[in-house]
């Protein structure tokens, strides 16, 4: 069979380690998944934090007798301090920073240190949470328990990159590169239907991997699967401080439009 000179679109996407190509129609145009661009988080998505349903009192954090005689003992009346504290879930001691109030750097500091040396065993609730104390320095000083605000994971999406070329092809090639590129906008497309759920941890690594919905092709899901465990994540924060978290989503990127 004799070959012909054509163009075609050629489809080269990386998927669990081996490559899917496809050819249709009039142009010649290779794939690829591109790095993800570096997560710049904003605070979309952010907000206050629903864990714990129910906000416990000081006493149930800090030993609020002694901390009360704490802060009325700070020798100066200043603005409010706020502190978060966030509990990881699984008993190691929790972090605490200055949320608000840096610019009594000492006072806060003292503040700080204090709650610190206060905190009572942490709980084992299974999943991170935290809260924020806003604390009155001096006398009569006064110790309030507020919401944190917390921010999912966000997951850094892959882009499909694509260039055009000219390839010498046998009419047979063409045929088949032609089924090829249906079969894969098809497989594409199904895995556009997943979602699934990702535990990440507090460094951006994904632990866990759970389906919430399947795109109704086994194959499509398990690859998309595969596509969630390879993605990078900025990790869940509770105030600020990075913390384990559940990731909802696709992780499928759209097909360029030609």
């Amino acid at each position: 069979m004799g070959k012909s000179l054509s163009t075609v679109v050629v489809g080269g996407i990386l998927l669990g380690g081996s490559a899917i190509a496809c050819a249709s129609g009039s142009h010649s145009t290779t794939y690829e998944l591109a790095p993800a661009p570096v997560v710049e988080r904003t605070n979309g998505g952010c907000a206050s934090a629903q864990q714990p349903q129910q906000l416990p009192s000081a006493a149930m954090v800090v030993d609020s007798a002694a901390l009360m005689a704490f802060i009325r003992a700070i020798p100066v009346e200043s603005a409010d301090v706020t502190l978060s504290i966030v509990f990881r879930g699984d008993g190691a001691v929790p972090q605490t920073a200055v949320r608000e109030g840096r610019e009594l750097a000492e006072v806060a500091d003292r503040v700080l240190r204090g709650v610190d040396s206060l905190l009572l065993a942490p709980p084992r609730s299974g999943s991170p949470w935290g809260i924020r104390f806003i604390v009155t320095p001096g006398k009569p000083g006064r110790l309030q328990v507020a919401r944190a605000e917390y921010c999912p994971p966000v997951a850094e999406v892959a882009e499909l990159r694509s260039e055009t070329r000219t390839v010498q092809v046998s009419a047979a090639d063409v045929a088949r590169m032609e089924a090829e590129a249906r079969e894969f906008q098809r497989r594409w497309q199904q895995m556009q239907e997943y979602v699934g759920r990702a535990w990440v941890s507090a460094a951006g690594r994904v632990m866990a991997v759970e389906l919430v919905r399947s795109s109704g092709d086994v194959a499509a899901d398990r690859e998309a699967e595969r596509m969630v465990r390879r993605s990078r994540f900025a990790a869940a924060r509770i105030d600020g401080i990075a913390v384990y978290g559940w990731w909802t989503g696709n992780p499928v990127p759209r097909l360029p439009v030609e």
